[in-house]
């Protein structure tokens, strides 16, 4: 499991139960695609928030803050007209557009955490494909389920972050892990399946909006990464 000679840190998995049968998986310091995301995501949330403290609020093409830009043309917006210029821009870099701290330290630290477990099971190559197809994916469904329940969507509610990536990652993972354990603190072992049970509804209580759209949005992340797993587990099976 160990997945380089390049040591960043370490993290320790063991069989439920069995603390003897710990095995290493080896995070690379800077190296690897799992963190030159991660680094992208905190550059764009760095620049957003130098620019809101600075008051680069005016954009000199149009008559609306800089947040107003970044919703109505980076991020997906709820709000009527929808363009397919919009549309697309959008859905390819909405998950870049970290305009909530909270959900900007939640995404990419899970997102981080268990693409790095995940990627000790399917390789790396295979995490950021299932991250990518999901955040592109979830914004189609944001779209649609905002047309479709347009009236329940609540208004002007805008889809940014990487959260729908981050959830179908850790779903996987924990899918894939299940009869793992994870040792923290020196000698705390706890079962991945109870780190996912705290932390998935911590994250939908604290970046939850009043949107039909994003509970929809939350349900297809954990079936996709869900689905994903199972699709996995049945090649392996298969082979």
């Amino acid at each position: 499991m160990i997945s380089s000679n390049y040591v960043g840190m370490k993290l320790y998995l063991s069989e439920i139960g069995s603390p003897e049968t710990e095995q290493t998986v080896v995070v690379q310091g800077r190296r690897g695609a799992i963190n030159t995301l991660v680094f992208i995501h905190i550059g764009f949330f760095l620049l957003f928030t130098i620019a809101r403290m600075m008051d680069w609020m005016s954009a000199p093409w149009q008559e609306e803050t800089l947040s107003e830009f970044v919703n109505h043309f980076l991020a997906i917006s709820g709000n009527a007209p929808y363009s397919y210029f919009g549309w697309l821009s959008g859905i390819l870099i909405h998950q870049f557009v970290h305009t909530d701290p909270l959900e900007f330290m939640f995404s990419v630290s899970m997102f981080w955490f268990f693409g790095h477990l995940l990627k000790a099971r399917i390789g790396e190559r295979n995490v950021i494909v299932l991250y990518l197809t999901t955040i592109t994916l979830s914004g189609v469904v944001f779209i649609i389920s905002h047309l479709v329940f347009r009236v329940f969507s609540g208004h002007g509610t805008v889809m940014d972050g990487s959260f729908a990536g981050a959830i179908a990652v850790m779903t996987s993972a924990v899918v894939l892990l299940r009869p793992y354990q994870i040792r923290l603190f020196g000698r705390m072992f706890v079962p991945l399946w109870q780190v996912y049970v705290i932390i998935l509804p911590s994250s939908i209580a604290l970046l939850f909006k009043p949107s039909i759209a994003f509970v929809i949005v939350y349900v297809f992340s954990i079936w996709f990464g869900l689905q994903y797993a199972i699709r996995r587990i049945a090649q392996w099976e298969g082979s």
